[in-house]
């Protein structure tokens, strides 16, 4: 048995002002072919899994691009082009394969390209042809479209918010996979439009229970895997909804209800669920009178006559989209914007929640604890 590994992808704000190029992702994740030699990330542990149990099951096991970008605006085209088509020549010369096993987003677009995981599986499935099994496993944030659905065999996402479970939901796609390509099961995915944009936070109840619920349903009567795709309401594309995929072991009928019922149950949880959002000018008046009473003992490694010069003050960037902190200088030797700014600033940039010019002038290298 021979099978293909590959990592790509990104989350994109697609109302965010900054693109997304190749240093994103050389900053971030940016491996030809031998990730699985490095420390496992968030996007890579899928990588080992699959390396570690295709070996014990002595498969050849090809290993191709592993990139990743932290979330930022849209793809510039010509970098996703070069990426792609770095593991598609990969995939090429590999030839003949039995699985594919792709580590992707799901909520990546780039110039000309609404759905950028929907295209490499769709031209992978053009080169492997129809016997060959693919899979890929998604961030939960993603959008799960037409395209991704008719080329893959099976797509698996996160079940957890925060996102600890990559591993084992690497593990859940890699066995579905192989028994495919043995032919012990036959895989069929039902996907439920739930046409509603939200965020569930699966540690918290009721979400934690429905989570128990859909792992509890898994390997019983024919269920291979359940999974909710919360979908990504930063992206702006046809498919952003959340939506219930299910995978059966060959009864659509059964893929179908089960999507439907369980994406019915998420829709009747829709106000006992809905994020709580504290409107800014009460965020901020919480925050100052937080800061003003935080002045005792700390286990800040910063001495406190300089965390007390380092209270942020909160004002709007050039481009009046994000409330940067600003404070006094944190130190002597800053000569520049204070340390607090140049931290936000990055990660507000990162973000796409400012212009660059304003990430621009809250940049401080001389600052000694950016």
């Amino acid at each position: 048995m021979k099978i293909f590994i590959a990592c790509l992808g990104t989350e994109t704000n697609t109302f965010s002002p900054i693109p997304t190029g190749m240093e994103n992702f050389r900053e971030t994740t940016l491996f030809h072919g031998d990730a699985t030699r490095h420390a496992p990330e968030l996007f890579t542990a899928a990588l080992h899994v699959w390396r570690r149990n295709g070996e014990m099951e002595q498969a050849t096991v090809v290993e191709s691009l592993a990139a990743f970008a932290q979330p930022a605006g849209i793809t510039v085209a010509k970098v996703y082009e070069e990426l792609r088509d770095e593991l598609l020549s990969d995939l090429r010369h590999a030839l003949p394969v039995d699985m594919v096993l792709l580590s992707m987003h799901g909520a990546m677009v780039a110039e000309g390209y609404d759905d950028c995981e929907g295209d490499l599986l769709s031209r992978c499935r053009a080169l492997v042809g129809p016997n060959t099994v693919i899979g890929g496993e998604l961030d939960l944030h993603c959008s799960l479209t037409p395209a991704m659905c008719g080329a893959a065999d099976a797509l698996v996402t996160f079940k957890e918010y925060p996102h600890i479970d990559p591993a084992e939901r690497a593990e859940e796609l890699y066995a579905i996979c192989r028994d495919k390509r043995g032919g012990r099961t036959n895989p069929v995915m039902a996907v439920h439009d739930c046409r509603m944009i939200s965020t569930w936070r699966t540690p918290d109840e009721p979400m934690k229970s429905f989570v128990a619920r859909m792992r509890a349903l898994e390997g019983r009567d024919g269920i291979l895997s359940v999974s909710l795709a919360h979908g990504f309401p930063w992206g702006d594309v046809p498919h952003a909804t959340a939506r219930m995929l299910v995978i059966a072991d060959g009864d659509q009928g059964k893929a179908d209800e089960l999507a439907r019922q369980l994406g019915r149950e998420i829709w009747d949880l829709r106000h006992e669920t809905a994020p709580v959002m504290t409107p800014y000018k009460e965020a901020l008046a919480q925050a100052a009178a937080a800061t003003a009473e935080s002045g005792g003992p700390s286990s800040s490694p910063i001495p406190p006559t300089t965390r007390a010069a380092a209270r942020p003050r909160m004002q709007p960037s050039c481009c009046g989209k994000f409330l940067i902190p600003a404070s006094p200088t944190c130190s002597p030797a800053c000569t520049g914007t204070p340390w607090r700014s140049v931290i936000a600033a990055r990660r507000a940039r990162a973000r796409g929640l400012i212009c660059a010019s304003a990430a621009r002038s809250a940049v401080s290298p001389a600052c000694p604890l950016t």
